[in-house]
């Protein structure tokens, strides 16, 4: 069976294989081995914060979460022009992004732990931040091995991108024709 998979896929790119080969299978790989050593997923270190991290958290993130009302969000279909501002102004969209390219550098953990404060205010601006940091510290490396010039990546510092937020009334036609008449009565309401 592998040999025909071989043989009817395309051959993978050198930018899949570089962000295959930027990862590991960590845990899972042990869990997944059928006979995982406890001992070993114990043995790990605590994740912890760094200070900046920490203060990041403690400051920008908080006063993002204090400008924003999950309900005027929803209304708006849009986030506050001042919570975009603070996003861009504190590198919101480059949490992961290592600080030689413009980013803050921080660890997943971190990412993950500004991700979580954000959707106890409105999911909608933790869906806003968390998209342009998805594709992992992994995949950045990777992607950032590519980019030809050496300045900062525009999600960092570029000018405001509005991405629309998920409404209602819009979701039926990214479903599709057949969706919207299936879907209709979960739009509604």
């Amino acid at each position: 069976m592998f040999d025909w998979f071989q043989k009817t896929l395309p051959p993978m790119s050198e930018t899949e294989r570089d962000a295959i080969d930027a990862g590991t299978v960590w845990w899972d790989g042990e869990l997944f081995s059928g006979r995982p050593d406890w001992d070993l997923l114990l043995a790990y270190p605590k994740v912890q914060l760094t200070e900046e991290e920490q203060a990041f958290l403690d400051g920008p993130t908080e006063a993002l979460c204090a400008m924003v009302s999950d309900w005027q969000i929803g209304q708006a279909m849009d986030l506050p022009p001042e919570a975009w501002a603070h996003i861009k102004e504190h590198g919101f969209f480059a949490l992961i992004i290592p600080k030689e390219y413009g980013g803050k550098g921080f660890s997943a953990y971190a990412h993950s732990q500004v991700a979580m404060k954000l959707a106890t205010r409105s999911g909608d601006l933790a869906s806003t931040v968390m998209v342009p940091n998805s594709l992992g510290p992994g995949g950045t490396a990777a992607a950032l091995r590519h980019r030809r010039a050496t300045r900062p990546l525009p999600a960092a510092t570029g000018p405001r991108r509005r991405y629309p937020l998920l409404r209602p009334d819009r979701t039926a036609s990214r479903l599709g024709r057949r969706g919207d008449a299936r879907h209709r009565h979960h739009l509604q309401g």
